[in-house]
């Protein structure tokens, strides 16, 4: 039936899985017993850490049960807000200059007021309009993160304080100096890490697609943020990989410090300033009689603001927040329900309050004065501040912080808005997010862009949104995913390890 030739091969096929079968048949030796184990086992670690902390389960993220913390929990999620807004703001300013305008800007007023380049621009998209703007806008941000700062490293030993004068024997200084001793790591540690990937990426030639396409004035078409350098040798980019990292620790200087590796991470040692300038007044503070202490530190508020300090005065504004909240939360425990009238004037005060603050995290970069709905908000505006676009969105971070911090976590709106799981995984990674998404914008998003809009055409505005949107969903899962690695393999830790060393060097 079959030729010599077929029937060789038969036979041979057939040698084949008789091999085969006695591979798997004879037992594994010691040696290759322990390099299975290893090799499964670094198999399992790897794809642990790879996959999402949301798709692991319950263990890894907020269960249906979860029941949120008292007070500080809301002010996680709104965290996650904002820095998803900050993110946003980076990805949409490289392509649309609507970003810095309210909605119904006048041309006319555009002409005066207006970056030079954006005078013509039509500032009519609905998306413009406050409130609906939060979602990209990046100042605000700003704003929350430094009096969220202010109020979380104050937290602890102001509530401890107040155990102190319920008779209890707590030592205030003890949390302070925990808190000293751990802000440096946790500041510093997760953006150092991240930098140092973003060089070697630089160095492997990553940037080089982003560098050629943000040059292209047609594609990035409003800011076009720094791509930094390409050195001949991996050894020159670290040295300069050095200088930078060590402008950035030069805590005595007070200007904005950019690290050329990510523009974005000015933040972190202006954080760090206003946390020493925290820490310098926190002890006297709790020394103080409450009264008298929040009198002070209003003033103080007003005082540095004055000296053209806003980020300084925000840190001092957290605290005073803190101080006020946390008996309002004791409180609260064992209160009795508050009478009808009563009940409706708080629930109409905090919707208003809500309202008022929103609007003031919505106010414009440019032309605030003539921007519908802002004119009279501009006004409050001092004529000798130097960061004037600043001013009300600052406002409105502290007037928002307050208003959640004295709101119960049972509150409804509160409940589903902040302290469900999603905002609260938000705020889980939201410092990853922060750190992340520069370098990632730089490497995938600048390239990843374009690419839709060469599928879907720019020549109507559907065409041009499609494109924007399907780019966008992409590069924002691929950003969380990042985020969400980053937070577990290197900012949790940095956490942890904050922890060891306070513990290791305290008495």
């Amino acid at each position: 039936m079959f030729s010599e030739e077929e029937q060789g091969m038969l036979r041979g096929s057939s040698n084949s899985r008789t091999m085969v079968s006695e591979f798997y048949d004879k037992p594994i030796s010691g040696k290759g017993k322990r390099a299975f184990k290893l090799v499964s086992g670094a198999w399992c670690t790897l794809t642990q850490v790879l996959i999402p902390s949301f798709c692991q389960g319950p263990s890894s993220y907020p269960a249906a049960g979860w029941q949120p913390r008292q007070g500080t929990s809301s002010l996680d999620g709104l965290r996650g807000y904002a820095a998803v807004a900050v993110m946003n703001y980076h990805i949409l300013y490289a392509f649309q200059p609507a970003v810095f305008y309210g909605y119904g800007l006048p041309g006319t007023a555009a002409l005066e007021c207006a970056r030079p380049e954006d005078r013509n621009e039509h500032n009519l998209w609905l998306h413009q309009l406050p409130i609906i703007r939060l979602l990209y806008t990046g100042t605000w941000p700003i704003s929350i993160f430094f009096v969220l700062s202010g109020f979380a490293l104050s937290y602890k030993p102001l509530r401890e304080s107040r155990k102190l004068e319920a008779g209890g024997d707590v030592n205030t200084t003890t949390a302070i100096v925990s808190s000293l001793v751990r802000r440096p790591f946790r500041l510093y540690g997760p953006p150092l890490m991240i930098s140092f990937i973003t060089m070697m990426s630089i160095q492997l030639g990553a940037y080089e697609p982003g560098r050629a396409i943000s040059s292209n004035r047609s594609i990035v078409s409003v800011i076009e943020e720094i791509h930094h350098k390409r050195f001949h040798t991996l050894g020159l980019q670290i040295l300069d990989w050095l200088h930078q990292t060590w402008r950035m620790l030069n805590v005595f200087w007070w200007g904005d410090l950019h690290n050329k590796y990510d523009v974005h991470l000015w933040t972190i040692p202006t954080e760090f300033r206003c946390s020493l300038t925290l820490f310098l007044v926190l002890p006297a503070y709790l020394a103080t009689r409450p009264i008298m202490r929040k009198a002070f530190l209003a003033v103080l508020i007003v005082y540095v603001y004055a000296l053209d300090r806003w980020d300084v005065a925000l840190f001092y504004a957290g605290m005073l927040i803190a101080d006020t909240a946390i008996p309002a939360w004791q409180s609260q425990d064992g209160a009795e329900p508050a009478k009808r009238s009563r009940y409706y004037l708080i629930r109409i005060s905090r919707a208003f309050l809500l309202g008022l603050s929103l609007l003031f995290l919505s106010a414009p970069d440019f032309c605030i004065q003539d921007t519908p709905g802002f004119e009279i908000i501009s006004r409050l505006i001092p004529s000798s501040d130097p960061a004037p676009f600043r001013f009300i969105p600052n406002l409105g971070g502290i007037l928002l912080v307050a208003l959640l911090a004295h709101t119960d976590a049972s509150n409804r709106l509160v409940s589903l808005g902040f302290n469900s799981p999603f905002p609260q995984y938000l705020g889980r990674i939201s410092y990853s997010l922060y750190l992340v998404h520069g370098p990632l914008m730089h490497t995938v998003g600048y390239a990843l862009f374009p690419l839709f809009w060469r599928i879907t055409g720019v020549e109507e505005t559907w065409r041009y949104v499609v494109g924007f949107a399907a780019a966008y969903f992409v590069f924002i899962t691929i950003t969380i995913w990042t985020a969400d690695l980053v937070c577990r393999t290197i900012d949790e830790p940095c956490v942890k390890l904050a922890k060891i060393i306070q513990e290791r060097i305290s008495l």
